[in-house]
């Protein structure tokens, strides 16, 4: 529900609404949505689309959660606490809901860095706009999915106390969270990766994505004995191959029952484990003239990760192909294997990863207000001061992995034999040969071997960031025909530090199953101004006909930024540091401007519009990433010929801030003859220039425009410092490299519009009946990578980086629908969430169809009941009452006394236990992480205790 200031909360009027919309999510709300986690109830939000991480994050997810508003990606969305710039804590995961007071999100085209898609702003105990919290509340909750355990067991406390006769404030809050894994082979829709009609029977027409990855695979030259080409063990299970025992394998390509499920390994949900506290206080010296406050928030989150176990791959001499030709147990001539395959499924199991990550939130802070309403000049002054220090020290420890060079050497002191088949004894007796005859057996013992190669890696991030704000506000001349003016200005300074140190083993570039953290060390500095004038130019007073009133809003931000690279490395691009600044750079007074209006011709109705200009700076490996060597996906397209040298990709320090028009209009309809319903629509533009192209997506706009690099592969460096970007031809072998990078150059214009309507209904006899509900609806998403390139419509359609700029899954429309019924001390609240349909990527489809692919919509359910033991009313209106109500409390058990003020509610989300709809392009689990959970039916119980 959209709310800035409203005087009477059921009843909201047009002059309730400001001329930016603002979508407020209180923490009863995230309860009645079945949310225990801030990242599920900001998912319900109907602009929320496109790829972002959230709690289905399994692939290499590290725990962390952030939100994407219009598909526009995280970046685009600044994260604030108590409305001051979280670092850290920009991952969702790390805030406590037991802190949380509410959530405001602020949408379209703030000015100002990062806010291109809006401000998602967490209000605190005791923060700013809320009274100090009283009493004491515990709560305890647990859910769990009807198929499969996935059980979330959740408590938290929170306490305030006020003193002094309100000068003092105190509130503190603590939680416990854990949440066991949900496996892929948990459901019906990911428990396979083979969406092929053979394998699902549902005709979906997809690709089989199971690996060729696994013991019992290798390949042979020429036609010997049973064949050459690619075979694999007729019995997985055999230990004691012989060249009869194998069979061609993946004829025709892709449908080879043999294939390895990765999915029967790997959690769709990971386990996670958190522990937060937060503290808080407040201190009025001079009462609201000076007022000290301070928090302190700590979290720290677990996070239990896991992937497939390792594959390796011995293809040419150079990656072993020697070694596994030479083993005793080879049953074919040496010369004649071409490349064995290995899973280490049954020696190591999983690939795992677990994330401990700390993070430190501290603010010391005043602020004051003044009134002085008879002053002619400035009837009213504020201000607000205060220091942010965040830390967060982030660990990962890698295991079920070995090195290349060490599981080599057990193949050769014949330890480890490569020629089982997956399902075979990982130890026991096996045949030896010699050019290909058998010559007797051996003992092997693949689990001492794959251990003695196995190694456990450490890797660690550290990041310390800090800022120091100072911001005032006056309204002015208040005896002015239009009751004055509003101004209010600002100044930031900030800095953040970020540092990877990545685990020594994994440095070396040995290792099999995991990517190598990159080392940097990063130091951004930010110098922000901003003001701000508010000017009524008509208002109610003054009669005039059809304005009731016209407010006037300019606003006006530079954000100056200097990034150094702190990291000497071999191979960096020679300048180490990048400076620029927000909306015209090279100008003195260059900065990103906003004008806004809002006009009421009645109480009842209300239009706004605005325009506005927002940045998005490049990130550290925009602007950094040492040049290296790399191999990307998009040659595996037969029409791109593959070069001899691959690309040559780096950071670009010159690359220029992307730079976004918003533009908004709507309007607010609260009519006076329905009492109680509100109606809000708002259309917006996002048209946004100087896009950031990642490396890949260069690389295709250089072969589509056969752009020439003479300097040579890896060689060339822009004047900016990063590297030269074009091809290098060979006489003799066509494209022999391609020097590529970060480089601006895009553009993207993204249209829609959004929609909220509540009405809420009191009754005399049946309580109150609420209804409420949320819908966004798109009516462009495109995006053209560079000057004379093609435009993307990405509308309607999933994209699996097949193209540049690839969102995600973007719907034509997402919504939802709420009722609630409160009658005495029942409350009964029933939700209905929509997500559109859209199309698949058809690179993923198989089966001529007349067209793409559909990925239909998307309808649950959830439903939930509470019910509450009130504790009577203490001070009744009338006197006669007060000898009854004094009775009810004298003869009122110790069991009515301590149910007083509990709460119990059940609930059950997605009730109809309906899967997400299959996306062959999604390799993920085979939907869209971003969009849906996986988690399905889910019943919840929850227990509220206030004092």
């Amino acid at each position: 529900m959209e709310r800035v200031v409203v005087a009477d909360p059921y009843y909201p009027t047009a002059d309730s609404f400001g001329a930016v919309r603002v979508t407020v999510i209180t923490v009863d709300d995230m309860k009645k949505e079945g949310a225990d986690t801030p990242i599920e109830a900001l998912r319900e939000v109907p602009s929320f689309v496109g790829t972002t991480r959230t709690e289905n994050d399994s692939f290499g997810g590290d725990g962390s959660a952030s939100v994407n508003f219009y598909a526009l990606g995280a970046r685009n969305v600044v994260t604030t606490i108590n409305s001051r710039r979280a670092f850290g804590f920009s991952n969702l995961n790390a805030i406590p809901t037991a802190a949380l007071a509410r959530v405001e999100i602020v949408d379209t085209g703030l000015n100002g860095s990062d806010s291109t898609a809006g401000v998602a702003n967490f209000i605190l105990l005791d923060g700013p706009g809320e009274a100090p919290f009283e009493g004491a509340e515990l709560r305890a909750f647990y859910g769990n999915a009807t198929d499969a355990d996935a059980h979330v067991r959740h408590v938290h406390l929170r306490a305030g106390v006020t003193g002094l006769d309100g000068k003092v404030s105190i509130a503190a809050a603590a939680e416990y969270y854990s949440r066991a894994a949900l496996f892929s082979r948990d459901r019906e829709i990911s428990r396979t990766g083979d969406l092929s009609n053979d394998a699902t029977g549902l005709g979906l027409g997809g690709p089989n994505n199971n690996s060729p990855a696994f013991a019992g695979w290798l390949s042979l030259s020429g036609s010997i004995l049973n064949g050459g080409g690619q075979r694999v063990l007729i019995d997985l299970t055999n230990n004691a191959p012989a060249p009869p025992s194998y069979r061609a394998f993946d004829l025709p390509p892709g449908t080879d029952p043999s294939r390895f499920s990765f999915r029967a390994y790997t959690p769709a949900i990971p386990a996670v484990e958190k522990a937060m506290y937060f503290v808080t206080g407040r201190y009025k010296i001079l009462g609201d003239g000076l007022q000290l406050y301070g928090d302190i928030l700590y979290s720290k989150t677990k996070q239990d990760n896991a992937i497939a176990p390792t594959p390796i791959a011995f293809t040419s001499i150079a990656n072993g192909l020697a070694d596994v030709r030479s083993s005793p147990f080879n049953p074919f001539p040496g010369s004649t294997l071409t490349s064995l395959r290995y899973r280490t499924v049954q020696e190591l199991g999983n690939r795992k990863s677990f994330y401990d990550q700390d993070y430190y939130r501290y603010v010391a802070g005043m602020n004051g207000d003044f009134n002085w309403g008879e002053n002619p000049f400035i009837s009213r002054f504020g201000y607000d001061t205060g220091f942010v220090y965040e830390r967060a020290d982030k660990a990962r420890t890698d295991s079920g992995d070995f090195t290349r060079a060490a599981i080599r050497n057990q193949i050769r002191l014949g330890v480890f034999d490569p020629f089982i088949g997956q399902f075979a004894p990982p130890a026991g007796i096996a045949p030896i040969y010699s050019n290909g005859v058998q010559t007797g057996t051996r003992a092997y013992d693949n689990t001492a071997g794959a251990r003695a190669a196995s190694y456990v890696g450490h890797s660690f991030s550290y990041e310390r960031d800090w800022l120091a704000d100072f911001r005032a506000s006056a309204h002015l001349f208040p005896k002015m025909w239009n009751g004055g003016i509003d101004i209010t200005a600002g100044y930031e300074h900030r800095e953040a530090n970020s540092k990877q140190v990545p685990d020594a083993v994994q440095a070396s570039n040995d290792q099999v199953g995991f990517n190598q953290m990159p080392p940097f060390k990063f130091r951004r500095e930010v110098d922000s101004w901003w003001f701000e004038f508010a000017v009524p130019l008509v208002t109610s007073t003054m009669n005039v006909p059809f304005v009731r009133s016209l407010d006037l809003d300019l606003q006006w931000r530079r954000d100056e930024f200097r990034d150094t690279n702190l990291l000497r490395v071999t191979g960096s691009p020679v300048q180490t540091s990048a400076r620029y600044a927000s909306e015209n750079p090279d100008e003195n007074f260059g900065g990103s401007p906003t004008i806004s209006f809002r006009y009421q011709p009645n109480p009842d109705l209300m239009v706004r519009a605005s325009w506005r200009q927002s940045i998005r700076p490049p990130a550290f490996e925009e602007l950094f990433t040492p040049i290296t060597q790399t191999f990307p996906a998009i040659f595996g397209d037969p029409f791109i010929p593959f070069p001899n040298q691959g690309t040559w990709i780096g950071g670009n320090p010159a690359l220029r801030p992307e730079t976004t028009d918003a533009y908004s209009a709507g309007l607010v309809w609260s009519p006076g003859f329905v009492q109680g319903f509100t109606v809000t629509i708002d259309a917006y533009q996002l048209f946004t220039t100087n896009l950031v192209l990642d490396p890949e997506s260069r690389t295709r706009m250089l072969l589509a425009a056969k752009t020439v690099d003479p300097d040579g592969c890896g060689l060339g460096v822009l004047p900016g410092g990063g590297p030269a970007q074009g091809i290098t031809f060979s006489r003799f072998i066509g494209i022999d490299c391609i020097d590529s990078g970060f480089a601006n150059g895009g553009k993207r214009l993204v249209e829609g519009v959004e929609v909220s309507a509540s009405y809420d209904v009191p009754t005399e006899r049946f309580g109150r009946l609420k209804f409420s509900g949320g819908w966004n609806h798109f009516f462009t998403w495109k995006g053209q990578p560079g000057s004379g390139s093609p435009t993307t419509s990405f509308l309607g359609n999933y994209d699996n980086r097949t193209l540049p700029f690839a969102p995600g899954a973007i719907p034509w429309n997402k919504g939802f629908l709420r009722g609630e019924w409160e009658w005495k001390r029942f409350d009964l609240v029933v939700t209905g969430n929509y997500i559109g349909d859209f199309r698949d990527d058809p690179a993923f489809d198989t089966i001529a169809r007349s067209g793409r692919r559909n990925v239909p919509s998307y309808v649950t359910l959830d439903f939930q009941a509470t019910y509450e033991w009130k504790k009577p009313e203490s001070e009744p209106v009338y006197a006669k009452q007060a000898t009854s109500r004094a009775t009810d409390f004298a003869s009122a058990t110790i069991w009515q006394r301590l149910l007083w003020g509990t709460k119990v509610t059940v609930g059950v989300n997605n009730a109809f236990d309906r899967n997400p709809p299959t996306i062959l392009a999604a390799l993920n689990d085979n939907y869209d992480t971003s969009l849906y959970s996986i988690r399905n039916r889910y019943w919840y119980v929850a227990v509220t205790k206030k004092f």
